[in-house]
């Protein structure tokens, strides 16, 4: 199904402030009082408060989900978020 403009403008918006607060978060990770501090460490922070903030939309139709996306949403956060974020961290702390 097409999406209707104002979504795409709504999700067009969101991914500007996505990549403006990515940069934001990449800054603050090199400055030199963070430098002292292991990079993983906001990382984890971070991600732990997207599952609090998200828990409210996948609570809210429990049924919609299956075990299957259960497991793909997993496997997806191990490899694709979870080996970026250690690259990542990898790279901000050399």
């Amino acid at each position: 199904t097409a999406l209707s403009p104002e979504s795409q403008l709504q999700g067009n918006i969101f991914a500007l402030a996505s990549g403006a607060f990515f940069g934001i978060f990449f800054t603050l990770l090199r400055h030199p009082a963070a430098l002292k501090q292991n990079p993983a460490t906001p990382t984890f922070y971070g991600n732990i408060a997207a599952v609090f903030i998200m828990l409210p939309f996948v609570a809210s139709e429990p049924s919609a989900w299956t075990t299957r996306d259960f497991l793909a949403v997993g496997y997806l956060g191990v490899f694709q978020i979870g080996l970026a974020y250690a690259l990542f961290t990898h790279g901000v702390a050399k």
